[in-house]
């Protein structure tokens, strides 16, 4: 395999690929921030299917350098939409041709295998995408190793004197062939003009080749200078792929000095927005929690539906954070504080509301306040005997029997007419009759997760269960909401 290849000689090869697939599956190639997105590696409106490298991150080792590259495969989707299965599936097989140029293509040309690895499996991620040209495709985090030593110049000839060394290639053998010809004119005794065997001594002019030799290695050098392409790793705001609802959320992640999530983890939770908006979800929720993810403890608090309303989480206790599973209680005295007050809330009313989260290793309290009514969704509590139970805005109690832990979504809402409902992931689990829905009144406290808020700081039924995400919303808020944060869920 090749050694010391450089930045510049990767990004040529790639583009080398993607010529060699023109007219059967790629037909531009771009390069750069995520924002330039649109346009080939000349600056010109791409011809789709399209190859675009960003690259992420470098690492230096000993014997390999490590590059972090994303490299997206996409093509146009139709304005009616008829394409969008196909584009995914004709650039999930163009992605997986690249590879195996790298992996296998020993005798394919361009020869990426001679010139590189990467390590498997490698995490790709397909979307169904605007940016200007509404495309949809695969994104491919390559990890690339290409291999060198850590000290570069190694391989450049700084001392050429022990090749100049060579002098004897001046050797005046020469001049003995020429003295079988002087004896046949004796006179040409003149045999002195050996003495021009003494020219040799211009033979001091090559070391005048040593100072070309020098300058030679020393523009190489230069060539190191294009690890400042690595400066292109503001992918925080690609604001024409993202919705203005996604980026006003990393836009005030961003002022607070939290960290972001991965980039392939924005466009997975780009994706949940459209779906949930696309869906209705999102018009109808009052509050909405993603714990799940890999940005970092603070982003997770953030209220998605505003981030500037006042109803980001307060954390309390001994609540955890890890990625991609969000919070834990702790079973003693742990509770994410909502800050919201369902009795001012401006949607719905005390028939109309639903409320819920995705939850794990379920026990006591998942979501809920308790002032002069009750409003959470408990299990596991010794007042009702380890049933599962629901306590809502009207006062009733929904007692479903010793039942099965179900992780997942648990919802509880108020159907309009005098009736509470418990779902399990979708499913109807039990539910309970008022014979007066109307003179119930919403909850006036404030609504905690992962423990029961009483009033006035204090707390009881603390949880020991994973949050993943949680919401309060009207009726309509679960409406095909198991669906869509189940994909979400398993995305990550």
């Amino acid at each position: 395999m090749e050694e010391y290849i450089s930045y510049h000689k990767i990004i040529s090869l790639f583009k080398e690929y993607q010529e060699s697939q023109s007219g059967i599956g790629l037909n531009s190639f771009g390069h750069g921030n995520i924002v330039m997105f649109g346009q080939t590696a000349s600056g010109m409106t791409p011809t789709y299917p399209m190859m675009f490298v960003t690259p992420q991150s470098v690492d230096y080792l000993e014997n390999t350098t490590n590059w972090s590259i994303d490299v997206i495969f996409a093509d146009r989707i139709n304005d009616d939409m008829s394409n969008e299965i196909d584009v995914i599936s004709d650039m999930s097989i163009q992605a997986k041709r690249f590879i195996s140029f790298i992996k296998r293509g020993f005798d394919q040309n361009p020869p990426l295998y001679d010139y590189m690895d990467c390590s498997l499996p490698l995490t790709s991620t397909p979307f169904m995408e605007r940016f200007n040209d509404y495309v949809g495709g695969i994104v491919v985090s390559l990890q690339l190793q290409v291999f060198e030593d850590i000290n570069a110049c190694d391989y450049y000839d700084l001392n050429p004197t022990p090749s100049v060394t060579p002098t004897s290639t001046v050797t005046p053998t020469p001049t003995i062939t020429v003295t079988p010809t002087i004896t046949v004119t004796p006179t040409v005794t003149a045999t002195v003009t050996p003495t021009a065997t003494v020219t040799p001594t211009i033979t001091v002019t090559p070391t005048i080749t040593v100072t070309p030799t020098v300058t030679a290695t020393v523009t190489p050098t230069t060539t190191v200078t294009p690890t400042a392409t690595l400066t292109p790793t503001p992918t925080t705001t690609p604001s024409v792929i993202f919705e203005p609802e996604y980026q006003d959320i990393l836009d005030y992640a961003t002022l607070q000095g939290y960290t972001l999530p991965s980039y392939s983890t924005q466009i997975k939770q780009n994706n949940l927005v459209i779906d949930l908006k696309s869906n209705g979800n999102w018009a109808d929720m009052d509050i909405m929690y993603v714990p799940a993810g890999d940005g970092d403890e603070d982003f997770a608090t953030i209220n998605w539906i505003d981030p500037t309303a006042g109803f980001n989480l307060t954390i309390g206790g001994g609540i955890t954070y890890a990625t991609n599973t969000g919070y834990k209680g702790n079973a003693s005295n742990g509770y994410l504080q909502t800050n919201f007050n369902p009795s001012l809330r401006t949607a719905g009313n005390n028939s109309d509301v639903s409320m819920g989260g995705w939850y794990v290793n379920v026990k006591n309290t998942l979501i809920g306040g308790f002032v002069t009514y009750r409003q959470h969704i408990i299990t596991e509590s010794a007042a009702v005997n380890n049933y599962y139970s629901a306590y809502v805005p009207n006062g009733l109690i929904i007692n479903a029997g010793a039942v099965t832990h179900t992780d997942g979504l648990w919802v509880v809402d108020n159907n309009g007419s005098g009736s509470v409902r418990l779902y399990k992931n979708s499913v109807l689990t039990a539910t309970a009759a008022d014979g007066s829905p109307a003179t119930r009144s919403l909850v006036t406290g404030l609504i905690s997760l992962l423990a029961r808020h009483r009033g006035g700081g204090t707390y009881d039924f603390y949880s020991d269960s994973y949050c993943y995400f949680a919401f309060h919303g009207v009726r309509n808020a679960k409406n095909g909401l198991y669906t869509i944060i189940n994909n979400y869920i398993a995305s990550l």
